[in-house]
């Protein structure tokens, strides 16, 4: 019978030079089951061309939304909840982050013992 216990994740980070920043949950446990209900996203300090979020496994990057033009300090919020299975792990991208800003992504769910 499958346990469940709540997960709550701040990932927060000060952006790079790159153009496209990511922030990246830890990889999913052998043997468990994460759902993020709800995915959070900000830059605190400058507005973002757009937003991607996807669930990576072995170097590939699984595009599930998509968000342009936020504004700075503007939280974007997922709409749907999504699973992540072994192996996997959530990914954001921040398109025109600039160098230094805080970029910030809160992740709201459970983890499921399989």
């Amino acid at each position: 019978m499958p346990s469940y216990k709540d997960w709550k994740r701040r990932i927060e980070e000060k952006s790079d030079s790159e153009t496209a920043f990511r922030l990246e949950s830890n990889v999913i446990n052998r043997g468990e089951r994460w759902c993020a209900q709800r995915i959070a996203i900000s830059d605190a300090d400058s507005g973002l061309d757009s937003i991607t979020l996807a669930v990576r496994r072995v170097g590939y990057d699984h595009v599930f939304d998509f968000v342009t033009e936020v504004k700075a300090a503007e939280w974007y919020i997922s709409k749907d909840a999504i699973y992540l299975l072994e192996g996997e792990k959530l990914v954001a991208i921040l398109v025109d982050a600039i160098e230094g800003d805080q970029c910030k992504m809160h992740i709201t769910g459970y983890k499921e013992k399989l």
